[in-house]
């Protein structure tokens, strides 16, 4: 969202592709993600790692039990730079319009996503040979983007109004320029009301979160005033 004149506030809020594929591989394959400094209550998964699909993709039978287990280091390792991707797309937007500033950005951004592990070679995991035998496996087809998730998120006049509070209560208790809040919602199709603060201005969370009448205002104004704490 922006103003129509002079600096001013961003949020962007829809899903991601790339993030989106990484967890179908892991549900698909069944990949045993290891515990680590944030594992959760039940000494399982770290607490930062998304839950469970909330709709469970075709199984890929292709890992032994104890191939599961070998390639959750590997699947963390992805998933981790994916994250960061993101946190550096927000942080470097794209240029406006679309001349060859837009296209030299578009491209850098495109040969990042490659580096890290894409559809449709995933060659980014050629070091993980487990992980990328499933990735290439569940992903036979171009990975759609949830429109579920897009075609649920609000759009209306009341939406914008309600986030304008929120900076404008920001603005007022922080003392910031509102050009300095520069947050995003990334939406992921898993199960329940998870969602992370990834960095500064960046949280990710689930659907359910984001649309949850109490719990989605909490999640924009945690993306919009921590975008305050960025090392500048």
């Amino acid at each position: 969202m922006r103003f129509a004149k002079g600096r001013s506030w961003r949020l962007s809020v829809g899903d991601d592709v790339h993030l989106t594929t990484a967890l179908v591989v892991r549900d698909a394959a069944r990949i045993v993600v290891p515990p680590g400094d944030g594992a959760g209550p039940d000494g399982g998964a770290p607490a930062d790692v998304p839950p469970p699909l909330r709709r469970p993709p075709a199984p890929v039978d292709l890992l032994s039990p104890a191939d599961r287990v070998a390639a959750g280091p590997g699947w963390l390792a992805w998933y981790s730079a994916v994250v960061d991707l993101i946190v550096e797309e927000q942080r470097d937007p794209p240029p406006s319009g679309v001349g060859k500033a837009w296209q030299r950005w578009a491209r850098a951004r495109a040969a990042a996503r490659h580096a890290v592990g894409a559809w449709p070679e995933f060659a980014g995991l050629a070091s993980e040979p487990l992980l990328r035998r499933a990735a290439l496996a569940a992903y036979r087809d171009p990975p759609p983007s949830d429109r579920g998730i897009a075609a649920a998120l609000p759009t209306d006049r009341a939406t914008w109004f309600a986030q304008r509070a929120i900076v404008d209560d920001i603005v007022a208790r922080r003392g910031a320029d509102p050009g300095d809040l520069d947050g995003a919602v990334v939406l992921l199709p898993v199960a329940g009301t998870w969602w992370h603060l990834a960095a500064p201005g960046v949280v990710l969370a689930s659907g359910d979160a984001y649309l949850d009448e109490a719990l989605g205002p909490r999640l924009v104004r945690t993306a919009l005033e921590s975008s305050l704490d960025r090392v500048r």
